[in-house]
């Protein structure tokens, strides 16, 4: 089994993110205010090419405040998938 870290910067002044800001405040979307930036991590199940299967379930996913957050949180991650794919022996091609 693969799993795809990945780990994206979202821009607050998208047209998503002032939608969302939108719907949240009952503001026009013309007048809607920005978002703050973000980062989000997120893991899904890969081909062992590192192409994603599907982004619509993440296995995990996580937001940040900044890029020093998102850089020791993906860090993070990437140890934990690491360290359950060791303890449940996937990483035993030979038995």
């Amino acid at each position: 089994m693969y799993y795809l870290v990945s780990t994206i910067h979202v821009d607050g002044s998208s047209h998503l993110q002032r939608l969302m800001s939108s719907i949240e405040t009952g503001i026009p979307f013309d007048r809607a205010p920005n978002r703050p930036a973000t980062y989000v991590t997120q893991v899904v199940r890969c081909s062992r090419f590192g192409l994603a299967k599907s982004w619509d379930q993440p296995l995990l996913e996580a937001e940040y405040a900044n890029l020093e957050e998102a850089l020791i949180g993906h860090q993070r991650v990437v140890a934990q998938f690491t360290q359950s794919r060791c303890h449940t022996g996937l990483t035993k091609r030979w038995r």
